[in-house]
């Protein structure tokens, strides 16, 4: 981990517009918990993204949505539910009908206390897929759940400060079967 922010940090010294780079040098620093490193990186992505665009030399589509993606779970992490939102927005410019931003703006509505919002969003949200690893399926086939719908109306709840039905909605999760590969 050390290594590699040396070596992008030396990648984006010399090419500050290697939006790449930056988006990489986020998620590092989000997967060793330094949230303040991780938005300023993500932040600088988005700009060289954005720089790229209008030069000419956009980034493939799916790489400058999942900057956005990330630049709004960590706003969202840090409480800056309106700064979320506007990244959301900026993300949503790209792909209007991607199911994570949906989910991302339905929760930072939710922490936010726009509570009837958010509650609008998790009726919306296609239920989330996540491929079935068992004996049988070996990850051919997909299960759906509602995991996320309940996320975001638990997260509305709970900013509401009724805890016992947020809790409900959620239910323990460490019971949950895919609990490993939900956010």
């Amino acid at each position: 981990l050390g290594n590699s922010v040396v070596d992008l940090r030396e990648a984006v010294d010399i090419d500050p517009a290697f939006a790449t780079a930056w988006g990489a040098l986020g998620r590092l620093c989000l997967a060793a918990g330094d949230l303040e490193s991780g938005l300023d990186y993500l932040e600088k992505a988005r700009l060289a993204a954005r720089v790229q665009r209008e030069a000419g030399r956009a980034l493939p589509a799916a790489e400058e949505l999942e900057i956005h993606r990330n630049l709004a779970w960590t706003l969202r992490d840090l409480a800056r539910w309106d700064d979320g939102l506007a990244a959301v927005a900026a993300g949503r410019e790209l792909a209007a009908d991607d199911q994570e931003l949906l989910l991302i703006e339905g929760l930072l509505l939710a922490g936010a206390g726009r509570t009837t919002e958010a509650m609008s969003i998790a009726v919306r949200l296609e239920p989330l897929r996540y491929r079935q690893f068992d004996f049988t399926y070996f990850g051919f086939k997909y299960q759906e759940s509602s995991y996320a719908n309940n996320w975001i109306r638990a997260q509305a709840y709970l900013a509401d400060g009724d805890l016992a039905t947020a809790y409900e909605l959620l239910g323990e999760i460490d019971l949950y079967a895919y609990r490993g590969r939900l956010p």
